[in-house]
């Protein structure tokens, strides 16, 4: 309010110290008194059309800077929107992968196995004597699939909103919160090999593999004995060892 009172009370100065150098500083031999009554009309248009012209660049920077408040403020809420729904069907799927992985065999009821379960088949994925051999078995698995693509796609959603370490961490640092272990093992061993066979081409999971490394999704991570053993051996038979392609240390 003030400000808007100073300004134009200065606007009123000018003209009127304008107007006085016109009246009584210039002699009416030089100048008639009607080329002063038009000269002090078109220099107080002037000055009103300069002032004009300041407002509405005035004017015209406050509504960029409004449009771009909302700008920024409509992205966050379809972000947190699309977050909040991808991370609901990230926990659902968790969830599930828990589950299989917590389930065990179906006897057949003559001490035979009927139907594998999730604790076989976690163990037979630890001893593998490859990362590839590995790294194929789970791909294309019914529940272990779904998850890591929509562990994929959120990571995605995240990094493509914000590059800046202070932003993604707040919702990266939750989600990594959330995971167990033995699934965090999985989403290594799904994304350790980032290139074809025989080839420097990425297979696809060279982005994937970057959103976690970016997340520290493994800083914190505890594998049993056996695990660390596993990957030692692993990373002496690979053809691309499992530093050059991971890079994280897995403990």
């Amino acid at each position: 309010m003030y400000t808007r009172f100073f300004k134009f009370l200065f606007r009123y100065i000018v003209i009127a110290f304008a107007v006085y150098i016109i009246w009584f500083y210039i002699p009416d031999n030089e100048m008639k008194f009607n080329d002063k009554i038009t000269a002090s009309i078109a220099l107080i248009a002037l000055i009103i059309a300069w002032d004009s012209a300041v407002s509405s660049k005035s004017s015209g920077d406050i509504a960029q800077k409004t449009f771009e408040e909302n700008q920024r403020s409509a992205n966050f809420n379809n972000f947190e929107q699309r977050y909040n729904s991808l991370l609901a069907l990230h926990n659902d799927l968790h969830k599930s992968v828990g589950i299989f992985l917590d389930s065990p065999d179906k006897m057949d009821g003559k001490g035979g196995i009927a139907a594998s379960g999730g604790k076989s088949y976690f163990q037979n994925i630890r001893k593998m004597k490859t990362l590839e051999e590995a790294h194929n078995t789970l791909m294309g698995h019914s529940v272990i699939s779904p998850y890591m693509r929509v562990l994929y796609h959120l990571l995605k959603h995240i990094f493509t909103y914000s590059t800046n370490p202070d932003i993604y961490k707040k919702y990266t640092s939750p989600l990594r919160s959330l995971i167990r272990n033995d699934v965090l093992y999985l989403v290594a061993l799904n994304t350790a090999i980032i290139y074809k066979d025989g080839s420097l081409d990425d297979n696809g999971y060279q982005e994937f593999q970057e959103y976690l490394q970016k997340s520290d999704f493994f800083e914190h991570t505890i594998f049993t004995a056996d695990e660390y053993k596993n990957f030692n051996a692993v990373k002496s038979e690979v053809e691309f060892s499992f530093d050059q392609n991971f890079n994280i240390p897995i403990r």
